[in-house]
């Protein structure tokens, strides 16, 4: 018998996949996982977290529909491992704090 969720519950799943996704612990988890056989209470259950997950964050852009731009850039042990430090004193995302300090340090006119 698959569960029912609830919308506040489907939420809350589709938050915590979203920040989970965004952590390092995702891709040291896809890199140690071991796939299982489905099942259709589990395939009801993943496509319930997808449909949850897929609502997605709120364009930073509001002028452009869809995703917002992202960038990457390739940083130090030691700035990562401060950069998470940071964040998490503030309780904020790294990303939260990456934007914050674009901001600050580039002119607005460039």
């Amino acid at each position: 018998m698959t569960k029912e969720y609830s919308l506040e519950e489907l939420e809350a799943i589709g938050q915590k996949l979203s920040s989970w996704v965004e952590s390092d612990e995702y891709f040291e988890t896809l890199e140690n996982a071991q796939f299982q056989g489905r099942t259709s209470e589990g395939v009801a259950q993943a496509e319930a977290i997808v449909q949850a997950a897929s609502r997605g964050r709120p364009s930073l852009a509001a002028e452009i529909d869809g995703k917002s731009p992202t960038i990457n850039a390739r940083v130090t042990p030691d700035l990562k491992e401060r950069l998470a430090a940071y964040a998490k004193e503030r309780k904020v995302k790294p990303s939260v704090v990456v934007r914050e300090a674009l901001e600050q340090y580039l002119p607005r006119s460039a």
